[in-house]
């Protein structure tokens, strides 16, 4: 599954520009504007060419740092609804949060998994529909 996201230039403390990349949610926000799922800096400067928008250079660079994080990843992808990503969330192998957490090197012990589950088990046809 691909993953769609947006560049976005952020103003730091000191003034400057970094690129920050949003996440597109699969559902639209309000308005029809994009809903961002995870929004992460890509830690590349975003500099102004001579007409005073992005130079191409920087634009590259951070969609190189966003596909690097799509690729080890560092990112949700997104799905169909909140409901699935609920009833996945601390499922082994189904869990794109428990993935990310493999792929940085961080061990999640499998006994936070019932604890941790804040609805019914069993299924999604415990679940109600709304």
């Amino acid at each position: 599954m691909g993953v769609d996201y947006h560049l976005l230039a952020r103003k730091t403390k000191d003034g400057s520009y970094t690129f920050h990349v949003g996440f597109v949610d699969a559902t639209p926000g309000k308005n029809g504007r994009p809903k961002y799922r995870a929004m992460r800096s890509t830690g590349v400067e975003a500099r102004r060419g001579k007409g005073g928008g992005w130079t191409d250079a920087s634009k590259k660079a951070a969609h190189r740092a966003a596909q690097a994080m799509i690729q080890k990843g560092r990112v949700f992808a997104a799905r169909d609804s909140m409901r699935h990503y609920l009833l996945d969330f601390w499922t082994p192998g189904k869990s794109e949060y428990l993935r990310s957490k493999a792929a940085e090197g961080r061990n999640v012990s499998p006994l936070l998994f019932p604890a941790s589950r804040s609805f019914p088990t069993g299924g999604a046809e415990e679940l109600p529909d709304r």
